[in-house]
């Protein structure tokens, strides 16, 4: 997500107002990734507008 951010040439204050949080919240996002909130992560998803896409794990066979 960050660079995706840095690419669109959004600061993080920019990118929290479109998503409606404070910035700490980006910055937290950005240096803790695994300790935000799934809501919190779809709105930046959106916001950014990126997909999200979920797919069933290959199977590797020995």
């Amino acid at each position: 997500m960050l660079l995706t951010r840095q690419k669109n040439g959004w600061t993080q204050s920019e990118l929290a107002k479109k998503v409606g949080i404070k910035q700490a919240t980006i910055s937290n996002f950005e240096n803790n990734p695994n300790k935000t909130t799934l809501s919190i992560f779809f709105n930046l998803v959106q916001a950014m507008d990126l997909t999200l896409s979920i797919q069933e794990k290959a199977q590797v066979t020995l």
